[in-house]
This record gives structure tokens, C-alpha cells and sequence, in this order.
């Protein structure tokens, strides 16, 4: 499996996991802005999925100011052992 199959293959696991947590879910095509938005009782998320690497401070702050327009909380999904770990982005 390479790179992107790997990342995709997270996104939707994060996908099903926000599902299950009553979450609304979209999957954005060639994840821009971000790679997932959802939405639960009024409260937005932008998703950035990492599987292996962080996020860079340039695309931390583009993705920050597009929250903070929107009213919407930044997330980064990664894993921690073997878990799907949802942290939130200052």
C-alpha cells in the first residue's frame, strides 16, 4: 500500500469514527481546504488527517484563520498507539 492509499484509508477511518459519534461527515476531494468537515448541533469541525507527520506551521495558520472565519473548531487526527487520537489545534 503506498503513501495515499494509506492517507485516504485514514481519512475514511476518522470519517466512520466521527459517524459513530453523530457527527455529519464529508470527505473533501483533494482534501482542500481540509481533509474532512463535520457537523454536529451547530458545532463545525475542519479535520486535517495526518498518518505519520504533523502539520506545518504555514498550512496551521492558513487553516486557523479559515476556522476562525467559520466558527469552527481545527482538529488534527492522528494516531496514538494504534488509536485515533483527535487534537485540537491552537
Amino acid at each position: 500500500m503506498n503513501g495515499m492509499e494509506k492517507a485516504r484509508r485514514f481519512e475514511y477511518t476518522v470519517k466512520r469514527k466521527l459517524q459513530h459519534e453523530g457527527y455529519i461527515v464529508f470527505r473533501l476531494l483533494g482534501s482542500r481546504p481540509v481533509d474532512l468537515i463535520a457537523f454536529k448541533n451547530g458545532e463545525i469541525l475542519l479535520v486535517e488527517c495526518k498518518v505519520s507527520r504533523g502539520i506545518g506551521e504555514k498550512q496551521r495558520l492558513k487553516l486557523r484563520e479559515l476556522a476562525d472565519k467559520i466558527g469552527a473548531r481545527l482538529v488534527l487526527a492522528t494516531k496514538k498507539k494504534n488509536r485515533i487520537a483527535l487534537i485540537k489545534i491552537k
